[in-house]
């Protein structure tokens, strides 16, 4: 009887093993004969708990959820961070975009490969910047962060007090085969803020095609760039046991414009107190911080109670701030929208020209939201948009500026492609290869507003609308230049009331919406001023 309950219980064992393993789904996934089992497991040899990424593949990138399902690869697995480290499951893997498919020879550099699902693996290395000459910071903070330049994406930060004329400061944060914008500023007039030089001295390097463990070497000098500086938001969160295992996103949005400054997504919540950062925020702004916890499952939002969702206000009027938040049923429907994410190929023609790209929703021609590279990065890189409604159509319009003239000419002179795609649910993502079926997508560099033709080569500041109002008006204006810029709004005895914008602002068209709730009647000035450049205008407030 002992023999046969042993007989039943090694056949069990066996089964589950085999069936937990799933060896068919190594050759599923990039590198997988690499890293074999282990990319899902915790046993390297597999069976048994799986990690991370297996868990973020079992829950959501299975064709059939049963023993016998194969791995979905593709664009939205390797753009996700299964183990949360800062990598992303196809960097970790050598695929960034999720190009490659099964039965082709495993992608990229074997050296580089570490576990997506384990998040003491991973490919980053350390840079350290050696500052040389920096009497003249004596006793001030010096600010410094890293930037990919491919995306865009932060890779890291931090601060420290000046206290030697020479010293170095290591940042765990680069990726080789990469490149870097590296910029810092020393807090000249010790506010605590970055100020646009000479007010702070400020200053970037370019680290390029980084080969790992990267050294530089910085003096001071008087070469100051403005590299407008972006401040972050850390939300701490606790007694979320009701969401462990669960997604959670999050956002900030602009209370003044309504733009989203920047989001961040952690696939699995782990424990019941945890932190998330922001980064992207402006000086001086006030923010929604929008967030859910994904309580079904599907990966994608709900508004609650299917999904938990919370809205909370927090400003950066003292820098980067920091938020407590403890679980609680105040629920928001924060009407959560999707991102659509394109990743270039072989785009080498266009290498340090001017990119820009704009997604147009096709019913009603109405731009969505613009990115743009003063210099293309490289052959591949990535950008994302966000405002993308499930079930609506959207054209994508982007061009390299080949001309070099700093602005929009049909093709050939520049080289221009529209491609579209139908929103599905939850986050959307196009690869582009480089091409010569271009496209004249008509940039709009002549737009109206309330009537008023305006073209994005002049600096114009338009009559505010309704006027008279009360208490809510809509001022729009047209930067032709990547400058400082500030709004702000004066009595008629020429006090400033209120401050709208104070920050680096890219070329193109804006809106701001003015709330004067707390305002008198009677007439008032805006001014705008960007760079040398400075327009105002009357407005009228009647209660």
């Amino acid at each position: 009887m002992k023999k046969f309950l042993f007989a039943i219980l090694f056949t069990l064992v066996f089964l589950t093993s085999q069936a937990e393993a799933r060896p068919h789904r190594v050759g599923q996934i990039p590198n997988g004969s690499k890293n074999s089992c282990a990319n899902c497991h915790i046993n390297p040899a597999g069976g048994g708990e799986r990690n991370d990424f297996g868990k973020l593949v079992e829950a959501r990138f299975l064709d059939v959820v049963s023993p016998a399902g194969n791995v979905q690869w593709g664009p939205a697995i390797a753009h996700l961070d299964a183990d949360g480290d800062g990598v992303s499951n196809g960097l970790e893997l050598q695929d960034e975009f999720g190009m490659w498919q099964s039965g082709q020879v495993n992608p990229g550099n074997s050296s580089l490969v570490s576990l997506p699902g384990l998040n003491s693996s991973n490919p980053l290395t350390p840079v350290t910047i050696n500052f040389f000459d920096m009497e003249p910071h004596l006793n001030q903070t010096l600010f410094i962060r890293i930037v990919d330049r491919a995306n865009s994406s932060e890779m890291g930060r931090r601060s420290e007090s000046i206290n030697s004329s020479e010293f170095d400061v290591v940042l765990q944060a680069i990726i080789p085969g990469r490149s870097y914008f590296i910029d810092f500023f020393a807090d000249a007039n010790s506010n605590g803020f970055y100020d646009p030089p000479p007010t702070d001295h400020t200053w970037r390097l370019e680290l390029n095609n980084a080969s790992g463990n990267d050294v530089l070497d910085f003096s001071h000098n008087t070469s100051f760039t403005d590299i407008d500086w972006q401040y972050t938001a850390t939300i701490n969160f606790s007694s979320m046991n009701p969401h462990l295992n669960q997604l959670i996103e999050l956002r900030a949005v602009d209370q003044l414009t309504g733009t989203e400054a920047g989001r961040s997504r952690l696939e699995r919540i782990t424990t019941n107190e945890f932190s998330m950062l922001l980064t992207g925020l402006e000086a001086d702004r006030d923010y929604d911080i929008e967030f859910y916890a994904d309580l079904n499952g599907d990966g994608n939002y709900d508004p609650p109670p299917v999904d938990h969702a919370w809205k909370i206000n927090t400003s950066t009027n003292l820098g980067s701030t920091e938020i407590n938040f403890s679980h609680n049923t105040d629920f928001h429907d924060i009407a959560w929208d999707y991102v659509i994410t394109v990743d270039f190929t072989e785009m080498s023609p266009h290498i340090d020209q001017l990119f820009e790209l704009r997604v147009v929703e096709q019913a009603s021609a109405t731009e969505i939201g613009r990115t743009r590279f003063d210099r293309v990065p490289g052959s591949a890189f990535s950008t994302t948009v966000s405002g993308i409604e499930p079930g609506k159509s959207y054209n994508i319009d982007f061009y390299a500026d080949l001309n070099a003239s700093g602005q929009y000419d049909p093709p050939p002179t520049d080289h221009a492609w529209r491609i579209n795609f139908n929103a599905a649910e939850g986050n959307n993502f196009k690869i582009f290869s480089h091409n010569t079926n271009f496209t004249d997508i008509e940039w709009p560099d002549v737009t109206s507003v309330d009537g008023d033709e305006f073209t994005v080569n002049e600096f114009k500041l338009f009559q505010n609308y309704p006027n008279p109002f009360n208490p809510e008006t809509t001022i729009k204006f047209v930067l032709n230049k990547n400058q400082h810029t500030s709004l702000a709004i004066y009595d008629m005895l020429g006090r400033e009331t209120v401050v709208l914008l104070n920050e680096f602002l890219t070329s193109g068209n804006y809106s701001i919406r003015f709330s004067a709730e707390n305002l008198p009647s009677g007439v008032y000035l805006y001014r705008l001023k960007s760079g040398s450049s400075t327009e105002s205008k009357k407005m009228i407030l009647l209660r």
